[in-house]
């Protein structure tokens, strides 16, 4: 027996009653709605409208175009996973079933995923290209190469008037002064961005002394951020023969260009802060080094001194005439000993400070400008590092190890 019909056990003929109870005619239409197929999973597009969320986390919404009307419903489990929030007056892409909501008499899609439609497209060629470079080895942990330690010079790929050069130039100052930073100007947005941004890692990669290329950009919205997914663009990260560090969006955003780069940063701040040294933390190293050098060789001559001490109070135990001779002599082959490997300790200690300050004289940039060398400054404060930065006309300042001297620039060569 069915609650909306009954089957004739000798002849299989199925016979429906004469009249129906409501709950017997919502429960045929959903049995109908069920064993469908194509009900079962489709996506539907249309603009959001009517949204509502509960307290229990479910979101209530309508799906419209200009003739019809659908009830959608997104439960909490699928909710908290939706690949996009939806939004009243969007246009979206809901993908779920059909099925029938017996207490309202109302048939309604139970909504599992949602992507915005103005997304949607851009989205599929995300995850296809995504499927193709992964499935080549571009993202391979194996093929990317290791980020230096200590970098002396680094270059930026990034549009110079964003808040991201800023970020990146005053960590860089606070943390790393001694580093070098060329700023290769490109576009990092719209159609003719991956473009831009592949000429300025082919200026920068032709500079032999750059130690990394960090590629930066704000936040903004995966419409913003796409031309991170570039296939070209992508191409030209992986096949890069210096490090590269691809710090675009916030730390939820992940774009192509994260996968193929050999180091991803969340920000251009946490790149700045990730990738270069502190220069104060090393000089606290190097105190720390010279602290426990000073202190083992005073541990070592303490030592030494206890030891001659006993061997002193043993002679003045044994006063033999006989053993006196040998006594002296063994006091004074082990007292040449001692120096020695004091000596030798005190050499030893001597230099590894002098390499550590070696190390540290190297890390300061005015050691450059000791050495005859001078730093030339554009109109707009940033190091001049090619001529092309600047033209005629420009007003240029030069500094010296004692003194800085203004300048224009009568000829760009």
């Amino acid at each position: 027996m069915n609650a909306s019909y009954e089957i004739d056990e000798s002849t299989g003929e199925v016979a429906f009653p004469d009249i129906w109870d409501v709950s017997q005619v919502t429960s045929h239409i959903k049995g109908l709605l069920t064993r469908d197929g194509v009900l079962a999973s489709l996506t539907v597009r249309g603009e959001i409208t009517n949204l509502s969320r509960s307290a229990a986390g479910h979101i209530y919404f309508g799906l419209k175009d200009d003739k019809s009307y659908l009830k959608c419903v997104s439960f909490r489990s699928s909710a908290q996973r939706l690949t996009d929030q939806p939004k009243d007056g969007e246009a979206a892409h809901a993908s779920g079933r059909i099925g029938l909501y017996e207490a309202g008499g109302s048939y309604q899609l139970y909504v599992d995923d949602l992507v915005l439609a103005g997304k949607g497209e851009l989205y599929l060629a995300f995850e296809k290209l995504k499927k193709t470079l992964e499935a080549e080895g571009l993202f391979a942990e194996e093929r990317k190469k290791t980020l230096p330690e200590f970098p002396r010079f680094v270059g930026v790929v990034t549009s110079p008037s964003g808040a991201a050069v800023r970020d990146f130039l005053r960590v860089s100052a606070d943390r790393s002064p001694h580093v070098r930073v060329a700023i290769s100007p490109a576009l990092v947005q719209g159609e003719t961005a991956p473009k831009s941004i592949i000429a300025a890692i082919d200026r920068l990669e032709k500079l032999d002394d750059i130690d990394m290329i960090i590629i930066a950009r704000g936040g903004g919205s995966f419409e913003d951020l796409n031309c991170f997914n570039d296939e070209k663009l992508a191409r030209r990260i992986a096949a890069c023969s210096k490090p590269t560090v691809n710090a675009v969006g916030h730390e939820t955003d992940f774009t192509i260009a994260d996968f193929v780069a050999d180091f991803r940063a969340p920000t251009p701040t946490a790149a700045a802060q990730m990738v270069l040294p502190d220069r104060e933390a090393l000089l606290e190293q190097v105190n720390v080094l010279l602290d426990d050098i000073t202190g083992s060789i005073g541990r070592n001559v303490s030592m030494k001194r206890q030891e001659l001490a006993t061997y002193v109070a043993r002679l003045n135990i044994f006063r033999p005439l006989d053993r006196i001779a040998d006594a002296r002599q063994q006091l004074d082959e082990v007292a040449g000993r001692i120096a020695r490997a004091a000596s030798a300790n005190i050499s030893i200690m001597r230099a590894e400070m002098k390499a550590a300050m070696d190390r540290l004289a190297a890390l300061d940039p005015k050691a450059v400008l000791a050495r005859g060398y001078s730093i030339a400054y554009g109109p707009d404060g940033q190091v001049v590092s090619d001529s092309g930065q600047v033209k005629p006309g420009d007003e240029m300042s030069v500094k010296f190890r004692k003194g800085e001297v203004k300048t224009q620039v009568k000829e760009s060569i």
